[in-house]
């Protein structure tokens, strides 16, 4: 038996900031045939499927026969909780990596020529949009863009003004685009203070994109520093600054950590990736 995700969503939004707000990726490489052919056998199919999430309450799951993690520390936290080891499986996101268009930076009153920094995420106190822009102000000359909505917007330009730095600042509201996104921008910045799976550096990986983060628990589970991108600590504006900095300066590192973090994304987080991995599963807990 599997817990749904839909039966349990409620329980999702109210115990984790963002869980149940990104609608759930769908694959035309794991069809219903290669799931439902497991039906019977064992009890770890139903209606939609296994139920994986970023977090949950292990005694609302004990129905279930297996428990998907999309991330090690989720798995880690299961076990502790409870969990069987044998019976938890730790199976990543994949993310699109069809390549976007060069945005016209006229637009969003952006020179040609200017660093670009880009973040993307609700304007919420999560996402640490004001650190990212503390540490703007120690980044001459580079220009920021955050995509996403919420109820932050007029506190952050607020923030931005007091830094000096409102003149630089973008706040594109919530975009579709994000592809074309990643093709303009020079460096892509993972700002949260709290980020459990961290899809956002997978996805500038999937564009190319060297990344700079916060040690937050997503991103400090994918980067390798140094070599798929930079990690300061949390809440520290001035290494924050100092990496930005740094990678924008020097195009051979630059360079580097764009193709460590592509090869990290074609090795683990494509689609046929994922996919072949959950077939595996489903092949594995039907013997």
């Amino acid at each position: 038996m599997t817990c749904g995700p839909n039966s349990i969503k409620h329980r999702l939004k109210n115990s984790v900031p963002g869980a149940g707000n990104r609608r759930p990726q769908h694959s035309k490489g794991l069809s219903r045939d290669h799931a439902s052919s497991i039906h019977g056998r064992k009890s770890v199919w139903r209606g939609r499927g296994i139920f994986c999430s970023p977090c949950l309450r292990v005694l609302t799951c004990r129905d279930c026969d297996h428990l998907i993690g999309n991330t090690r520390d989720i798995c880690d936290y299961l076990i502790g909780e409870g969990w069987p080891a044998d019976r938890t499986h730790y199976l990543p996101n994949f993310v699109d990596a069809k390549p976007g268009i060069v945005l016209n930076r006229a637009e969003f009153n952006t020179p040609d020529d200017a660093p670009l920094i880009l973040g993307l995420g609700r304007l919420h106190e999560n996402k640490g949009f004001d650190t990212l822009i503390r540490a703007l102000a120690e980044v001459p000359g580079a220009y920021l863009w955050i995509a996403g909505a919420d109820d932050l917007k007029d506190d952050l330009m607020k923030l931005a003004g007091e830094y000096g730095v409102a003149d630089r600042v973008r706040l594109l509201g919530w975009r579709r685009d994000v592809a074309n996104l990643f093709a303009t921008c020079d460096v892509f910045c993972a700002s949260s203070r709290h980020e459990p799976l961290g899809n956002m550096v997978i996805e500038a990986w999937a564009h190319g994109k060297p990344v700079v983060a916060q040690a937050s628990q997503g991103p400090v589970q994918l980067i390798a520093p140094g070599e798929s991108g930079l990690l300061s600590k949390l809440e520290d504006v001035a290494v924050l600054a100092s990496d930005q900095r740094t990678v924008l300066d020097d195009s051979l590192l630059s360079d580097t950590l764009s193709r460590n973090g592509r090869a990290a994304f074609e090795a683990e987080f494509t689609e046929a990736v994922v996919v072949d991995k959950y077939k595996a599963f489903f092949d594995e807990v039907a013997r």
